[in-house]
């Protein structure tokens, strides 16, 4: 990906030599800065070959050193409104375009199979050296107080944001995060171009998820900038700002390599669940449709997220998704993956879906019940405890018969505590969950005229 965005790709580096003959910004008069940075920057537009370091070290060096005094002029007292001045807004990008839109060197490979930050150290650039330069400069130029965002659009473009957006792929983690600041500054200072970007960031969403070549290089640092953009949404959201979450983000939990970005993602939607809690229904109907049933690291995470989504639920949503999200704990709670399990137990500890549980006309027992009796059988002695204190919890508030009929008689628990000798641990976790449940059930019964003898006949 080379792209000669506007500047002089052929500069010979017979020319480049003559940047150490030039003086220094800060030497000569204030009427010949400007000219002269402008010319120094068309000089620094020059490529070298970074496979080896005694290629052209000479020259390597000397434009490293003027990318430092480009980078100083401009973070000096000296250069106050030196963004103001339109002339130098074509050089600078034109020297950005010639050193940072160029080939990327992309690993191929498995998704699962490639850089994992805990695992080892990533495919770092050659060119760092003067590329970190030229992106602190293209930084400075965003970022500028005095910059004229009018002008600036006329270099500034879609063509070059575009150019950004490929940069992206880079294997680099220290490119990437410089790509995102920078690509922030611009949606933030160039309102003109923010639904571009936003579109832009939904096509690479789009191609990593539906193309067999796509790695996930970018994918966080992006759903990074979207965090703070969908922070700035109005309320109500836009039809178009509904659709990026469920055309984008939403199918973004069915790629491969989930674990890479998964807590920007899961922060992202809870972002637009704090916008219109109403979306609730849409984004369960979604983890349930890409639930990962093959994968358990995964599976503990859909878990985590679903209890974020249900804490922001509102009674109507969670009674449309009821039947089809306890199917789906059922099967997780008899996974023989002791953690996809355990977790699926510990919802039950949450009193905010308990009692969207209760209050849900759907018959909950039937559907958990075959789960349950497989956890009780476990091999994991904390998985057998977690689903007796369920068991319990159930017995407590749904009628007798139902859970009878479902789970035999009342007397498994007991069986339990005496052969664990009556252990402390299993005392203080029934002592725990019956103090949760006697909260749970105290609400209904104020929320409900007749909640104190649905009680009294459970009991």
């Amino acid at each position: 990906m080379e792209v000669g965005w506007g500047g002089r790709d052929g500069l010979s580096r017979r020319k480049a030599s003559w940047i150490t003959s030039l003086p220094e910004i800060r030497a000569v008069n204030n009427d010949d800065r400007v000219p002269l940075l402008i010319r120094k920057m068309k000089m620094c537009e020059a490529k070298y070959d970074f496979s080896s370091p005694r290629i052209d070290a000479a020259q390597k060096e000397g434009k490293r050193k003027t990318l430092v005094e480009i980078v100083e002029y401009m973070s000096s007292d000296r250069s106050s409104n030196l963004f103001a001045d339109s002339r130098i807004y074509a050089p600078l990008c034109s020297m950005v375009a010639a050193n940072l839109f160029r080939a990327l060197t992309i690993c191929e490979g498995d998704e699962e199979d490639l850089y994992d930050p805990e695992d080892g150290e990533p495919l770092m650039e050659p060119d760092w050296s003067h590329v970190s330069l030229v992106y602190e400069v293209l930084r400075r130029f965003v970022t500028a107080s005095e910059l004229n965002t009018k002008l600036a659009r006329k270099v500034i473009d879609q063509r070059f944001v575009l150019g950004l957006f490929d940069l992206f792929h880079s294997e680099d983690p220290r490119e990437r995060e410089c790509l995102k600041t920078i690509v922030h500054r611009i949606y933030g200072r160039f309102v003109p171009m923010r639904s571009f970007i936003r579109r832009t960031i939904q096509h690479v969403f789009h191609h990593y998820i539906y193309s067999d070549d796509a790695h996930s290089s970018g994918v966080a640092e992006l759903l990074e900038i979207l965090g703070s953009v969908i922070n700035g949404f109005s309320v109500p959201l836009k039809p178009d700002h509904r659709e990026f979450l469920l055309r984008a983000l939403i199918p973004l939990h069915s790629a491969v390599a989930l674990t890479k970005y998964y807590p920007q993602l899961s922060f992202c939607v809870s972002q637009f669940l704090e916008k219109e809690p109403q979306l609730a229904e849409s984004v369960l109907l979604g983890l349930l449709k890409y639930w990962p049933v093959t994968h358990s690291r995964k599976e503990v995470m859909f878990l985590n997220e679903l209890e974020d989504v249900l804490e922001v639920t509102q009674q109507p949503e969670f009674d449309l998704v009821a039947r089809a999200l306890f199917l789906r704990l059922g099967k997780c709670i008899g996974s023989a993956h002791f953690q996809v399990s355990e977790r699926a137990l510990l919802l039950f500890n949450n009193e905010c879906f308990v009692q969207m549980m209760l209050d849900s006309d759907v018959q909950v027992v039937p559907l958990i019940a075959n789960g349950l009796r497989t956890a009780g059988e476990h091999w994991n002695e904390n998985v057998v405890a977690l689903s007796e204190n369920v068991k319990e919890l159930l017995w407590d508030v749904v009628p007798g018969e139902v859970v009878e009929k479902e789970l035999g008689e009342r007397t498994q628990r007991k069986r339990l505590d005496e052969n664990e000798g009556g252990s402390r641990g299993g005392s203080q976790r029934r002592i725990q969950c019956e103090m949760m449940w006697n909260n749970v059930l105290w609400t209904s019964s104020e929320c409900s005229p007749s909640g104190h003898e649905e009680r009294k006949e459970w009991q």
